[in-house]
């Protein structure tokens, strides 16, 4: 727990640095290296927790409506909790030198300050063990996400989308606290602990439950505008908004149902996997006809959050009345995992694509590749690890989650049950082979289609510090292919090695031989 704290100082140290700098070259310095060093600490903390398999509570005398201030560590909130560090971190990286134009150029202090701020919440959302400080850090983190979510911050210039995506996740939030009242209902605090809501047997706690974690991960039919906020955004914004907002509203799921005192229902299980599989299949045909790319890989991310969502509802569904433990929950971690962090590769190679060519339409772009091939490479990579193909990590999740709907579609007693796992397995199969076809359709047209007419590229425009932190996520991307080897011993092992080797040699290369723009 030593560590969670001092990343956080650490947070509140690059924030506090950035904002009490005189000049804009100090803010960003200290900005970006108290976010790096704090997302370290707790990457540190988080693989400490999962290798000794701790758990730990820390309870601060300071009292608090309806309990106290209660942080807790454990293995499930390590395991969501790495990928969202690490997508905050490289997202720092990348933003330490944006070009003229952009907020963290232009605004410096007021950027680090929010995405400083952003990172601790995320972090109090994770250990929070008491339900008023975990709305109130879940409030603080989508404030600093709606600043960052605009190239020049101002409230007044973000658009109508970015307004929309806000007043939902407002009415998210403010469904997670009814569920909180109604759940606790007669409890003597808000402290987390074992069976802390004891009123689950309303139905109302578990529809709340639905709308405020839905709305927040943008579930069907939440976020009918979703990718429309990521348009104007950068990279690293975008990443936050398209892979650390559901990956919490997610671990929120998890956290609420450990400590529930009665296992979900099953009819939640089943809202969830028809939620998500209807999310990935909207999501998957609307990737399949965008032409903006930071907006395709929006609706990708909202297309495996959908199976995410699947993930979660056959394990509340599998469980039946048995209590649910976070091993449960290790499948989708995993899936949330790979896409973050692959969402996070794409959104940075997008930026890449954007600083050489001036656009991100797929119409006014090509033939990229002759003069970024380490972004093509990296966007290859990227584009392949989230479209779910092997033998990356997605791919042993869909090896679990259909043989799971095969098995549920044996067990049905009813027709109407063995229709819908049919149905499903048919959303889930199109909603992959559309995600993998539109990523197919911008690789062809940017990278690797012939040039736009009237549309000449200059040579150098890749510099080498635009590719360290995708390169970072790349190497990072060899560790969670490793990680799933238990699914394909020998092709994964391989693949992993060679995962790694090839962001290696693309580094070295890109140094030794690189010419600045």
């Amino acid at each position: 727990m030593q560590w969670m704290f001092w990343a956080l100082l650490s947070f509140m140290a690059g924030a506090t640095g950035a904002f009490t700098s005189i000049r804009e070259r100090a803010a960003r310095f200290f900005g970006a290296f108290g976010c790096v060093a704090g997302c370290g600490l707790s990457l540190y903390g988080a693989g400490f927790v999962l290798k000794h398999r701790m758990s730990s509570t820390h309870i601060i005398n300071w009292r608090l409506l309806f309990g106290s201030l209660n942080l807790g560590v454990d293995s499930l909130c390590a395991r969501w909790l790495i990928p969202a560090m690490m997508t905050f971190a490289m997202g720092a990286i990348s933003a330490y030198r944006q070009p003229p134009g952009e907020y963290a150029a232009n605004r410096p202090r007021a950027h680090w300050v929010w995405y400083n701020l952003g990172a601790a919440a995320a972090i109090l959302v994770f250990l929070a063990r008491n339900g008023v400080f975990f709305l109130f850090a879940w409030g603080c983190f989508l404030s600093a996400v709606f600043f960052l979510s605009k190239g020049n911050g101002r409230i007044l210039s973000i658009p109508a989308a970015g307004i929309e995506r806000r007043a939902g996740e407002c009415l998210g939030w403010c469904a997670l606290l009814g569920a909180f009242l109604t759940g606790a209902r007669g409890a003597a605090n808000l402290n987390f602990q074992a069976a802390f809501f004891t009123n689950t047997s309303s139905p109302w706690f578990w529809i709340l439950l639905w709308i405020g974690f839905g709305a927040l991960a943008g579930l069907f039919p939440f976020g009918k505008r979703y990718a429309d906020a990521f348009a104007s955004a950068p990279g690293q914004s975008s990443a936050i908004m398209g892979g650390i907002v559901p990956a919490l509203a997610f671990y929120g799921f998890a956290r609420i149902a450990l400590i529930a005192d009665a296992p979900p229902p099953a009819w939640w299980g089943r809202i969830l996997v028809v939620s998500g599989s209807a999310t990935a299949l909207f999501a998957g045909g609307k990737a399949l006809g965008e032409r903006d790319l930071s907006r395709l890989i929006a609706w990708s991310s909202r297309k495996n959050s959908g199976i995410v969502a699947v993930c979660f509802g056959l394990a509340l569904i599998g469980s039946g009345e048995g209590r649910l433990t976070s091993a449960d929950f290790s499948v989708a971690a995993l899936l949330m995992a790979n896409h973050v962090l692959s969402g996070t590769l794409l959104h940075l190679c997008a930026d890449n694509m954007r600083y050489a060519s001036g656009a991100r339409d797929l119409s006014r772009i090509g033939g990229l590749f002759k003069v970024m091939p380490a972004t093509g490479m990296l966007f290859l990579l990227g584009a392949a690890w989230a479209s779910l193909l092997p033998p990356f990590s997605g791919f042993s999740v869909l090896t679990r989650v259909f043989p799971a709907l095969a098995r549920h579609l044996a067990d049905s007693a009813s027709a109407a049950e063995v229709f819908l796992f049919s149905l499903l397995g048919v959303a889930l199969t199109g909603a992959v082979a559309m995600g993998a076809l539109s990523f197919g359709r911008a690789l062809g047209s940017g990278f690797f289609g012939a040039p736009c007419a009237g549309k000449s590229y200059p040579a150098g425009r890749e510099p080498p510090s635009r590719l360290v932190a995708p390169l970072g996520l790349a190497i990072s991307g060899a560790f969670i292919v490793y990680a799933t080897r238990a699914a394909f011993p020998a092709l994964t092992l391989v693949m992993a090695i060679l995962f790694a080797l090839f962001a290696a040699l693309i580094a070295g290369w890109r140094l030794a031989f690189g010419r600045r723009g």
